[in-house]
């Protein structure tokens, strides 16, 4: 599977969020293995204020002028110069690796949670703790901990202190073509639909020729729906335990792994639809998924809002989308997102701050007014994403439903990771290959399978 922000330097401009389960290269310094580098200090005092700033982010060119374009704004405002320096996505975190080894990190850099970044640098102090000035702002640069979305800041919240603030998004959840599921007789998908209706759907819009399955009635552009973190969400929404307990949100800090009888109830499920032809297996390619589904050649489709960004051109049916189905105990939505980091010896934190302020409030509703794909997790500066999606909607009512579909994830309080953020992940990622995979190609029992998994990674935990 091809890594976010290598699609977006194909063509479409947003946040570059990595999707559990399926990351493949562009990795810089992984979990087990952090950064190196002489330790940073914590950091001086809240600085002048007026300090000219480096931001450093991942992002196609189209996007990154619009970042300059909004903010030239804050320097004549605030008289604080900005210099935007964009990593192709493929070389990113090395290049975060780099600088970190030789003390030349810039004043603010964007961070994925799913990156394997956060944690290690956290833990070697390497992170600007921005707690206080979150809780405490300067005049008239206020952000309310209340306007961020249930769950974002704990995604950037490590022992206590905020080392991110938290700002593009994913949601994910199923684009359908209209034509094709009417065709079949198949209800439309509504904010209501069920997982029976979904397994029900898909098993029924799948076509066979000659005893193999020539189209899916649901094809994966993402992995994490049919995965142990899918499993999680499936567990949650009907009422169990996530996969990780109480650490079920972030997947950071675990400490203990059980499979409730909701996790292997959808476990089984999965291998079901899997074996049935109703979605496809994990050693499926999801290459062409996103042409596929614009060619009206896909009925449904799993994937994020971001997959907007590749409609290049009107679709030719119409479409929908529809968040994650629900069980007895509602949706669960993932949690993914980016977030402003700063080395600890930050020279100007105040200067930074309000260079982060600006962009939270002002600067990605200007950008993504013009560009909209990612929602933020500080709600109010979704009001350009929102205003884009809604001059879509004119022309292709798809994309209102995406909005709507936004709207409800970033609000739903049950959310849940989609993948490990501790030291031990990488090594997770094997266990899934070994036993996981093996159980969805129907080539190891279920039972057995789950246990086998939760025994492995149990270990990981403990070690």
């Amino acid at each position: 599977m091809i890594r976010r922000r290598q699609l977006l330097t194909m063509g479409a401009g947003a946040a570059a969020l990595t999707a559990a389960g399926t990351l493949t290269g562009c990795s810089g310094f992984s979990n087990s293995q952090p950064p190196a580098g002489e330790p940073r200090g914590s950091g001086g005092s809240e600085g002048s204020g007026t300090t000219p700033q480096t931001l450093m982010c991942w992002g196609n060119p189209d996007q990154v002028k619009l970042f300059e374009k909004t903010l030239a704004k804050f320097t004549e405002e605030s008289g604080i110069e900005v210099t935007v320096q964009s990593v192709p996505g493929g070389e990113y975190f090395k290049k975060i690796n780099s600088m970190t080894m030789s003390n030349s990190l810039p004043d603010v850099f964007w961070a994925d949670n799913n990156s394997g970044v956060v944690a290690p640098m956290a833990a070697n102090g390497k992170l600007y703790d921005w707690t206080s000035m979150l809780d405490n702002p300067p005049d008239g640069a206020g952000l309310d901990r209340a306007d961020f979305g249930p769950g974002y800041l704990d995604l950037f919240t490590v022992d206590g202190k905020v080392i991110g603030m938290p700002q593009e998004v994913n949601t994910n959840g199923i684009y359908y073509n209209k034509r094709l599921l009417t065709e079949a007789g198949v209800t439309l998908p509504t904010p209501e639909w069920t997982w029976d209706d979904l397994f029900a759907a898909a098993e029924k819009l799948t076509v066979s020729e000659g005893g193999k399955v020539s189209r899916y009635g649901l094809q994966t552009g993402l992995t994490s729906i049919n995965d142990a973190f899918g499993a999680s969400m499936y567990s949650v929404s009907n009422g169990g335990p996530g996969l990780a307990g109480d650490a079920s949100t972030t997947f950071r800090g675990v400490t203990a792994i059980e499979a409730s009888a909701q996790f292997r109830e959808g476990a089984q499920r999965f291998v079901d639809s899997v074996q049935a032809g109703g979605m496809n297996g994990p050693d499926f390619s999801t290459e062409n998924t996103i042409a596929t589904f614009m060619n009206g050649e896909l009925p449904l489709m799993y994937g994020g809002q971001w997959f907007t960004g590749f409609f290049s051109k009107k679709l030719v049916d119409d479409w929908g989308f529809v968040t994650m189905p629900k069980g007895s105990n509602g949706s669960v939505a993932i949690l993914q997102g980016n977030a402003f980091c700063s080395p600890a010896d930050l020279k100007d934190p105040l200067a930074t701050w309000k260079m982060i302020h600006y962009m939270l409030t002002t600067g990605f509703n200007e950008a993504y007014a013009e560009i909209g794909i990612t929602p933020l997790a500080y709600t109010p500066g979704s009001e350009g994403f929102f205003s884009f999606m809604e001059k879509k909607a004119t022309a292709e009512p798809g994309y209102a439903e995406v909005a709507k579909s936004v709207e409800a994830d970033l609000a739903n309080p049950n959310k849940s990771g989609t993948t490990y953020l501790d030291k031990w992940a990488n090594r997770a990622a094997d266990v899934t290959k070994a036993v996981w995979n093996p159980m969805l190609n129907g080539k190891k029992p279920v039972a057995e399978s789950v246990d086998d998994y939760v025994s492995q990674v149990r270990a990981l935990v403990q070690s």
